[in-house]
């Protein structure tokens, strides 16, 4: 299977506060992208040809004694949905490009934040762990997914941090109204772990995943590992990336 991906706009304002960041500023937040992919495969006689645009409009409140509100509307449009399976379309004659039409309340969530040491997050949020190899947004399709939860972090201002996330629903890249509720969202009481520490060039994380997945018991599960991630070189020449990883998955909550 080949895929080509071609983005041909982004226009992108006030994304979301990462961890001990300053908060954004308050307002109107926009985000656009215009997106041309093909696949091909050769399960299919057909190649899929994906036109598709994903927009996103938000407002975030001014930041009062550390406390903000954010609230974000996302629409994606398929120009041309009868040449590629969006999954619910029935398009079955072509390879699959997760993209289908819908519109959803992506994020709507309340903040607070203590200058760069605290962050305490509620509501429905972007987030994102390390990699995304685990848990994150699956932000190359074109509907985000995004999580009902609690997500909470410390800086020791050592190097030293700690996050904790409870997580009760997340909504999938298939879309909130998906005739399919499987692959639209999933109920969940999963508890997630991690510290991490400085070390040298890179950073040094522990982490802890308790996933009860109560739409599909079968798929629950529990990861324990460890990753350190570094990276090197002149600010003016060619730099280096490394990243070892170890862990172990088992059964959970089944």
């Amino acid at each position: 299977m080949k895929s080509l991906l071609a983005t041909a706009l982004l226009l992108s304002l006030g994304l979301p506060a990462a961890a001990q960041n300053p908060p954004p500023p308050s307002g109107l937040t926009l985000d656009m992208r215009l997106r041309y992919e093909n696949v091909s495969d050769d399960a299919f006689s057909r190649d899929a040809d994906a036109n598709t645009l994903r927009a996103r409009v938000g407002w975030r409140s001014e930041t009062r004694s550390g406390w903000s509100v954010f609230g974000e509307l996302e629409g994606t449009a398929n120009f041309n949905a009868g040449s590629f399976n969006n999954t619910r379309n029935g398009n079955t004659r072509y390879p699959v490009v997760a993209d289908p039409k819908n519109a959803e309340l992506n994020q709507l969530y309340v903040n607070y934040q203590t200058d760069a040491t605290s962050r305490v997050t509620l509501g429905r949020q972007r987030l994102i762990y390390d990699n995304h190899r685990f848990f994150g947004n699956v932000g190359w399709r074109q509907n985000e997914q995004t999580f009902d939860a609690l997500d909470a972090t410390h800086s020791f201002g050592n190097g030293f941090s700690l996050r904790y996330s409870y997580l009760d629903r997340v909504q999938r890249i298939f879309g909130d109204d998906h005739p399919n509720r499987d692959l639209g969202r999933w109920n969940l009481s999963t508890h997630l772990f991690s510290a991490s520490h400085a070390l040298g060039p890179g950073l040094l994380t522990g982490y802890a995943h308790f996933i009860d997945n109560q739409t599909l018991p079968l798929t629950s599960h529990q990861n324990l590992g460890l990753r350190y991630a570094a990276k090197g070189g002149p600010a003016d020449g060619i730099g280096w990336l490394a990243t070892l990883e170890l862990a172990q998955q088992d059964n959970y909550a089944d």
